[in-house]
């Protein structure tokens, strides 16, 4: 990834974008920094769970389908057992509630860590 004047990452700027697209309220500008973070490879489970409650809150249709697809993500990564898949459903179906953001966020970072445990095993064994 490749850095800025500044000496910022890429991923950081769009990052960035992201955050100011959710600002913004606009849910094809949230969708489409989102895209284009998921382009770079920087995306993360995190970064998901936050336009997924912006969509919610905003009442869009695609929420449904996003929620779905953070939620196996989730389920994946941290290879979940039942009752846990079960809360985690729960989350996501009460987003954009605060305290349910929170609780699955809790969830997003230890798949994120999963998920970065997996590529350095792969990439220490290539």
């Amino acid at each position: 990834m490749g850095r800025d004047r500044q000496g910022n990452s890429k991923a950081s700027d769009e990052r960035n974008r992201l955050q100011m697209a959710l600002r913004g309220r606009q849910a094809d500008r949230v969708l489409k920094a989102a895209r284009t973070l998921q382009d770079t490879g920087e995306m993360t489970l995190g970064d998901a769970a936050y336009v997924c409650a912006f969509l919610a809150d905003v009442d869009d249709e695609r929420y449904s389908v996003a929620a779905a697809r953070l939620a196996a993500r989730i389920a994946m990564a941290s290879r979940l057992g039942l009752e846990e898949l079960d809360r985690l459903m729960n989350l996501v179906a009460n987003l954009p509630e605060p305290d349910r953001l929170a609780e699955l966020l809790r969830f997003t970072r230890d798949a994120d860590l999963a998920l970065a445990r997996a590529r350095t095993v792969r990439v220490a064994g290539s």
